[in-house]
Order: C-alpha cells, then sequence, then structure tokens
C-alpha cells in the first residue's frame, strides 16, 4: 500500500513542489527591494495558494480513490490503505506544503539552517514517535496517520518563526520615486 502511495502523493501534489522551489526568487526579489511587505505577502500567498490546491488536490483523490485502487489491482488492506489516504490524509498534505514554503523562505532570507532544523525534526521528532505510536494504535492505518500528524506542529512553527523573522526585516527607507527624480535633476543643473 505505501509503495502505491508513494507514487500517487508526489503526482497529486506535484505543483507544491513546484511553488516551493519557484517562490523563492520572488521573496528574494522583493527582499532585495527593501519591500518588506510584499515579502511577507509572497510568504501568505504561497501558502493560501498551497491550501487551494491541496484542497483541490484532495477532492480530485477522494472521487477517484476507487479508481486508483481498482487501477493498481489493489485487494484487502492494501486498497483500504490508499482509500485512506486519497480521502482523510490528502489533506494533511498542506502542513508538509507549508513546510516546503517556509523552507523557501528560510534559504531565501540567508537562514539555511533553520530548514535543515525543521526538516530534521519533523523527520525524526514529526515522525518516530507518532509512526510507533499510531502503528501501535491502528496499524498500518495508524502509521501513515501518524506520519502525517506528526508533521503538523513543525509546520505550524515553521511558518511561524518565518513570519517572525520577515517582521524582523530591517527597514529599507528609500525616498519616492519623485523625490529621487527631483535630486537627478537637480544633480544636473
Amino acid at each position: 500500500g505505501w509503495a502505491i502511495i508513494g507514487r500517487i502523493m508526489p503526482v497529486a501534489f506535484g505543483a507544491i513542489y513546484a511553488l516551493a522551489g519557484s517562490v523563492g526568487p520572488v521573496l528574494g526579489q522583493n527582499l532585495g527591494a527593501g519591500a518588506n511587505d510584499r515579502v511577507r505577502r509572497t510568504f501568505l500567498d504561497a501558502l493560501i495558494v498551497t491550501m487551494g490546491f491541496t484542497v483541490a488536490a484532495w477532492i480530485v483523490l477522494a472521487l477517484t480513490g476507487s479508481l486508483l485502487v481498482a487501477s493498481f489491482r489493489a485487494t484487502g488492506e492494501t486498497a483500504a490503505l490508499i482509500l485512506l489516504n486519497c480521502r482523510w490524509i490528502a489533506p494533511l498534505f498542506v502542513f508538509l506544503g507549508a513546510l516546503f514554503v517556509s523552507n523557501a523562505c528560510f534559504n531565501t532570507l540567508g537562514k539555511a539552517r533553520y530548514s535543515t532544523y525543521f526538516n530534521w525534526a519533523r523527520a525524526t521528532l514529526g515522525t518516530v514517535p507518532f509512526v510507533l505510536i499510531g502503528g501501535w494504535l491502528g496499524g498500518a492505518k495508524g502509521v501513515l496517520i501518524g506520519n502525517m500528524v506528526g508533521g503538523i506542529p513543525f509546520a505550524i512553527a515553521a511558518v511561524w518563526v518565518c513570519l517572525k523573522m520577515i517582521d524582523r526585516l530591517p527597514e529599507r527607507r528609500t525616498p519616492p520615486s519623485s523625490t529621487r527624480r527631483n535630486r537627478l535633476s537637480a544633480s544636473e543643473s
């Protein structure tokens, strides 16, 4: 079941991976321009797009779950795991997507080690205990649920830290365009 789910998820959520890879340059351009409000807006908009796309992918997965089961010729517990993932676990991908977007933000803000910290924490503290407890309580289904639920606190924390970093960016005071033009005109005279 996990092997099949591992094939479905990257295809279903490929746009979120692409978004996480493409938002960094937009954040960087606004950071370089000293437009801290646009850095924050870009980060928040990327999170909103992540949410929207997750909902859309979840709807498609929920509606086509049975078709996926049939196309992989899955039966028994394998089929049950695929359906559980498509119908109930898929929306939790929004938290993984939020972590990806936060990583892009950390990297752009020159704080790449925060990406490492949050990814390491999610992959260990957010996985091992949750998977063990999930497996103990619910078998293979509990493992799948635990794997995704364990990432929620780390995604929320990463988003919060990113927002705090953005709020602490130094203000750049640039004169309005008309003031710059007036100075240029005066210096040319």
